[in-house]
């Protein structure tokens, strides 16, 4: 059986879980796992933190810890996380026929010209919503090398197979389904 100065449940679940994500950035914190019960590793992360925020370190989570420490995982975490994504593809219907031009393709020509940097084959073309030139040329050269029917029309498939490769070679997210 625990002492009685031993805590149990959620909220310590919380502290120790908002302590382990501040570790991440403030190492002389202990990595602590989570698990409900107020011992003495988390008792020593609750004073170490005390002692470098600014509060009197006595291992006790009153108001103004908990605050401190919910202040600080927030600024943690929004510093620490991926940014929100955006769904920039129209519909699963859109495309662009060979010399259409539309606003949407300024984001597809913008990221084959980040992938001409490194794809020898992909041309350094213009971004201005035109699918000419070096915009259809580069549309026919992922659908070869897709294997998708080389029509030239930028459409859902092509949409699909350039965020692909753009994952791989420009943000380097090896997480592509």
């Amino acid at each position: 059986m625990l002492p009685e100065r031993f805590l149990l449940g959620r909220p310590v679940r919380s502290l120790q879980t908002m302590l382990r994500a501040i570790s991440r950035s403030y190492p002389f914190l202990p990595r602590l796992v989570p698990d409900g019960i107020f011992e003495e590793r988390t008792e020593q992360a609750v004073v170490l933190f005390q002692q470098n925020f600014g509060l009197p370190p006595t291992g006790t989570v009153d108001n103004d810890t908990w605050d401190a420490v919910a202040s600080v995982y927030r600024g943690v975490v929004a510093r620490t996380r991926l940014p929100r994504s955006a769904d920039v593809y129209p519909s699963p219907s859109f495309r662009v026929e060979p010399g259409g031009e539309t606003l949407h393709l300024l984001v597809v020509q913008s990221m084959f010209k980040s992938l001409s940097h490194v794809l020898d084959e992909v041309q350094d073309a213009e971004v201005d919503g035109r699918h000419v030139d070096g915009a259809a040329a580069n549309t026919l050269w992922l659908q070869s090398r897709g294997n998708l029917e080389e029509s030239g029309v930028f459409d859902n498939l092509s949409w699909d197979l350039l965020t692909r490769l753009y994952a791989i070679f420009i943000t380097r997210n090896r997480r592509v389904e």
